[in-house]
């Protein structure tokens, strides 16, 4: 186990520097920023009525946190689709947003090809590869990803593409300071989360401390609703820990029985309750109810506050504090956090020779 404020372990443990393009994430969002709006995009895509996102890991998630964000504008549906099959037929009115870093992904490759047989509106989002091919084949908006990191850690850049088409087009306001202040908000976080700082004044290392040697179960709902998936699989690929992700209401119908487990297990389990600043008086309830059961069932918990800033620094900064939850993790277990040798074998044996990242 490695003390969190030994500096000079870090090098040894992350080789690569993970540590560095995590605090790249202001940046990444700044160039999303100039070169979503650099794009000319199709005048009739503001008559869009439904948007579907397509893409695996790292590339899916920027749909699950662009839905949390667009719902509570009572815009358009947003649709996420993982995997090789869309579930529905597309017309004239639907927009699919294709995402993948390497585009080389092979789900979402399918996923190109069943959507190019109707007459929906297509964006490929993409490092290149062969979606990114198929796109200049057809005819389709094409905006290419030029960053060099993890495919996980490039969703600053991915993310605020991704919002950034959907605000031209009406599907969501966010204006030029909007997206100031938000950027001023994460950068901010991430010079209040990065190694320099101690333990004593740096909530990352303290979480990490917390779920030290625990399977990490995260409750979240309302606007960090997908947030807690993205938390589960950066603990997942940087810590190569056990993370469980349960969402708010859902959660009271089933899974909160399982809480008397928990308590009986405590050596074994954390739980965080993971809060948007803002929530409906139902949801108030729920997260009311939540805490209280915790607290009586003796499991042991945090609840982690989102800022009181606007709807998008919330999300910035919440993916800011996981990433350095989940690195911290990986430190505290001796283990490299770039490296992913059991998806990229994972790859290998689905796909032989044209596995790549997402």
């Amino acid at each position: 186990m490695v003390k969190l404020d030994q500096l000079d372990k870090y090098q040894n443990i992350d080789p690569s520097g993970v540590r560095q393009r995590l605090k790249d994430f202001p940046d990444l969002c700044q160039s999303a920023w100039e070169d979503v709006n650099s794009v000319n995009l199709p005048s009739d895509w503001k008559d869009c009525e439904h948007v579907v996102i397509c893409g695996m890991g790292g590339s899916a998630i920027v749909g699950d946190l662009a839905s949390d964000l667009v719902a509570l504008q009572q815009s358009v549906p947003i649709t996420v689709v993982r995997g090789f099959s869309l579930p529905f037929r597309l017309t004239q009115k639907h927009l699919v947003i294709l995402c993948s870093y390497s585009g080389d992904t092979a789900e979402t490759l399918s996923l190109f090809r069943q959507a190019n047989q109707f007459e929906s509106r297509l964006l490929v989002v993409a490092g290149g590869g062969e979606l990114s091919s198929l796109a200049t084949e057809y005819g389709h908006a094409f905006i290419k990803i030029d960053v060099d990191c993890e495919p996980r850690n490039a969703l600053g850049y991915n993310l605020m593409i991704v919002l950034g088409v959907l605000s031209k087009i009406g599907c969501i306001a966010i204006s030029e300071i909007d997206f100031q202040q938000s950027l001023a908000a994460v950068s901010n976080q991430v010079m209040a989360l990065c190694e320099d700082i101690p333990e004593s004044k740096n909530l990352a290392k303290q979480l990490a401390n917390d779920l030290s040697g625990k399977a990490t179960v995260i409750y979240s709902g309302g606007l960090l609703t997908g947030m807690g998936l993205r938390w589960k699989t950066q603990i997942h690929e940087h810590a190569k820990a056990i993370a469980f992700n349960e969402t708010i209401p859902e959660l009271l119908h089933n899974s909160i029985e399982s809480l008397d487990e928990i308590a009986l297990n405590a050596k074994n389990y954390f739980v965080l309750l993971m809060r948007p600043s803002e929530l409906s008086d139902q949801l108030r309830r729920s997260y009311e109810a939540i805490e209280k059961l915790l607290i009586r069932q003796r499991v042991p918990h945090k609840v982690v506050l989102a800022t009181q800033d606007s709807h998008i620094a919330q999300i910035f900064t919440m993916i800011v504090l996981g990433d350095y939850v989940s690195y911290y993790m990986a430190l505290d277990r001796e283990v490299e956090p770039s490296r992913t040798s059991l998806i990229d074998f994972g790859k290998f044996l689905t796909q032989g020779s044209k596995a790549d990242s997402v």
